[in-house]
């Protein structure tokens, strides 16, 4: 999710990286179907059809990854047509982008709680909650991790979301050149994070959460946050194409 971000040494190019993008268009489309079920695609919503398809096939995702397996499994749990997969444009690489939407509305949800402490204290624990919803299909995330590399627009949206999100339900509202440097820091901690998460055998990744921990205290948000971003931009390519590269079996 970071490729241009971690393949970069400007700057400007971190700003672009991180910058929520906008206009970009629609990938959701209507539901279409053969003859033979055009009483079903006339009842139900477009929408509706991809909401319940997407729970279905989540339940199937920890046991056969983010593929067209678990596709055509969740359509047959509802009774569906095959062809119902086309809610998702591309497929598994659709399912993993209706997943992470469905995330954003979650967070954005949760985290409008209040909370005490610092700000650093609140980017902790928010980022924390994020990772709490990616706990079921930890073990399979770097295979979403490969779809979304062929794709950088759509993973560069999400994630620039993502830490954008973060940082202001944690209160920041600096205009200040770190605004930049904090949500690329950000962005480069929870990539790496997520996929140390992927390989965590630890009862209830104890270990990914004092992984967390280690990387936000080397950040140093306030005072360090720019000089210690080459270090972490270093840090989450190497993970970024290990996680790559082990998906796809090599």
């Amino acid at each position: 999710m970071l490729r241009s971000i971690l393949t970069s040494s400007s700057l400007n190019n971190v700003k672009a990286a991180i910058t929520p993008m906008r206009g970009m268009p629609s990938l959701v489309r209507s539901f279409t179907t053969d003859s033979t079920n055009t009483t079903y695609a006339q009842d139900t919503p477009p929408k509706d059809v991809r909401q319940m398809l997407l729970q279905a096939t989540l339940h199937h995702v920890p046991g056969h990854g983010w593929t067209m397996d678990s596709l055509a499994r969740g359509a047959e749990d509802l009774g569906l047509p095959s062809v119902v997969h086309g809610v998702f444009p591309g497929g598994p690489s659709g399912l993993v982008n209706a997943y992470l939407e469905q995330c954003q509305h979650q967070f954005a949800q949760q985290a409008q709680d209040p909370m005490e402490g610092s700000i650093s204290d609140r980017v902790r624990a928010l980022t924390m909650l994020r990772l709490e919803l990616l706990k079921p299909y930890a073990r399979r995330w770097p295979e979403a991790v490969a779809l979304l590399a062929v794709n950088p627009p759509i993973a560069f949206h999400h994630l620039s979301t993502l830490v954008d999100d973060i940082w202001f339900y944690a209160g920041d509202r600096s205009p200040d050149m770190n605004w930049y440097t904090k949500r690329a820091a950000l962005a480069t901690i929870y990539s790496a994070t997520e996929l140390y998460m992927s390989q965590d055998i630890s009862p209830d990744f104890v270990e990914t959460y004092r992984f967390l921990d280690r990387r936000l205290e080397e950040a140093e948000w306030v005072d360090g946050a720019a000089s210690q971003l080459g270090t972490m931009l270093s840090f989450g390519a190497k993970s970024l194409i290990g996680s790559i590269a082990q998906s796809r079996g090599h």
